[in-house]
């Protein structure tokens, strides 16, 4: 069966011709009705949650697995702050229509850090039985310095009152020496940039919560690298129909990243980490601090958790390109 057929035998969405300042384009819309109702569409609690990390691929992943016509993916959109019916029936009025032979995923890369609480209470109470998460990590270093150009970007889109609050909020001191490190020049681990690399805690927090094997992590770089072996991966921790394959992933040369090329999804193509922002140049004596830094909890990803990561042993000699 080709790619179209499976994905219109199984979603609650199509894709029509739309001419559009000459050029024929493709909308999607909702099926029609009674198609609907025969497929069982609805909005439903995940079943998959994609928890993390920030500037971990999150983005990506969420985009490049919803191509699976088994996967219906819904944009992160954060539930709460608190976790109560009410809340949880409104985050999934956020969610796209799934039919009962797909999953709905969705997720926010701050339910491994900041919004572990509302996680916890959500897979204890609300959350189907049978929900799995998928957990990025990143090389820290790589992660921390991604982190810092984002959240530069937006901070400079702001001004006045509003932009110091979220300088504020997320640690942000100007310059990344600044915002990396204390007053006498050590690493400061109450930075909420750094905080966010030291998986080795949160980790801990969450096995406390949830069973190991519900629960897959993916090496942040390699699918940076190449998202292909990951997304295979993810299809069978979820014991998903293999679908996805090597030729829907091409590199870009010119945008240096791999792009989608699924001909039942015509809405997704590439995922441009940064959206063209530099990375800054960091000084060998910063990047030695910072590797230092993270090295012990690296080293519990490992001795702990068993996560065997290439980032996780040694230090790349250079951090770019990623």
């Amino acid at each position: 069966m080709d790619e179209v057929t499976l994905f219109n035998r199984i979603s609650c969405y199509m894709y029509v011709p739309l001419e559009v300042d000459g050029k024929v384009a493709r909308r999607r819309l909702e099926r029609p009705p009674a198609e609907l109702k025969v497929r069982g569409c609805q909005k439903s609690l995940p079943r998959v949650l994609l928890i993390g990390v920030k500037e971990g691929g999150t983005t990506a992943m969420g985009k490049y697995l919803g191509l699976h016509p088994s996967i219906s993916y819904s944009y992160p959109v954060q539930p709460g702050p608190k976790i109560t019916n009410e809340t949880l029936e409104a985050w999934k009025g956020t969610f796209q229509l799934t039919s009962y032979k797909q999953l709905s995923f969705t997720g926010h890369h701050s339910f491994f850090a900041d919004a572990k609480p509302q996680l916890f209470q959500m897979v204890r109470k609300y959350l189907p039985d049978d929900v799995k998460l998928i957990l990025m990590l990143r090389d820290p270093v790589k992660r921390l310095v991604s982190d810092y150009v984002r959240t530069l970007s937006i901070a400079e889109s702001l001004a006045g009152d509003e932009r110091k609050q979220y300088e504020d909020n997320e640690g942000l001191k100007g310059s990344l020496e600044a915002t990396l490190l204390d007053e006498t020049g050590h690493v400061n681990p109450l930075s909420p940039i750094v905080r966010q690399g030291m998986y080795n805690i949160d980790l801990h927090t969450l096995y406390q919560h949830i069973r190991k094997e519900r629960i897959l992590i993916i090496d942040g770089n390699a699918f940076r690298k190449d998202p292909y072996p990951s997304l295979v991966e993810v299809e069978r921790f979820l014991n998903l129909p293999p679908f996805l394959k090597r030729r829907h992933f091409v590199y870009d040369e010119v945008k240096r990243v791999h792009c989608a090329n699924v001909s039942s999804r015509p809405d997704v193509r590439c995922v441009i980490p940064l959206k063209g922002k530099s990375l800054p140049a960091i000084d060998d004596d910063l990047l030695l601090k910072l590797y230092k830094f993270f090295q012990p909890h690296n080293t519990q990803l490992e001795k702990i958790f068993g996560v065997k990561f290439p980032w996780v042993y040694r230090p790349p000699t250079y951090i770019y390109p990623d």
